[in-house]
């Protein structure tokens, strides 16, 4: 079965994954090393995909800007200094983990079943001024839910693995959490 994150070929061997590098001679060698012991197996690497996404910030007045996605757009806050009224870039990162805690919780509620009257989430960055940067993330799912624990707690491992943008940070910086559940009413 042919393996897309090689250029050539389908198995062990045939090459390193697409994209090259600075350690291309390298990356060829160990690939190599590979192929000789595992000549014809079919590679089971992570593929790579990139998505088809595009914004455009711009600043629109002092200390307001845009961003344009899909059919919306969001105003954020691109003065030097905090400002009160609109999110800054690091109160979009944040949402941005939030939403896609939320869907996955609607995702994995579809795919296990999982039932469910409602989900939030709350998530807290903690930022260092020296270096600037976020350096631990945390949140508090909260599902209200009927479902037994052990269920809530393959709903949160689920929303661990499957989210981009919680992978992604979690590369980044620490990110913690817990998840709670409330009973209907």
């Amino acid at each position: 079965m042919p393996c897309p994150s090689h250029p050539v070929g389908g198995t062990f061997g045939s090459g390193p994954p697409a994209g090259g590098g600075p350690n291309l001679g390298r990356e060829r060698s160990r690939w190599d090393a590979l192929g000789d012991d595992l000549i014809g197996t079919p590679c089971l690497l992570p593929r790579t995909r990139t998505a088809p996404t595009r914004r455009t910030p711009r600043r629109t007045a002092w200390g307001v800007g845009e961003i344009h996605t899909k059919h919306a757009v969001i105003r954020f806050d691109s003065s030097p200094t905090e400002g009160d009224e609109l999110p800054g870039p690091v109160d979009l990162l944040t949402s941005a983990f939030a939403a896609c805690i939320i869907e996955h919780v609607e995702r994995t509620g579809e795919l296990l079943p999982f039932a469910f009257d409602l989900a939030s989430v709350e998530v807290t960055a903690e930022r260092q001024d020296r270096s600037p940067g976020v350096v631990r993330i945390t949140y508090v799912v909260t599902v209200v839910t009927d479902e037994p624990s052990d269920r809530v707690d393959l709903l949160h491992r689920q929303i661990q693995r499957q989210g981009a943008t919680f992978n992604t940070l979690a590369r980044a910086c620490e990110v913690s959490g817990t998840i709670k559940a409330l009973p209907s009413r």
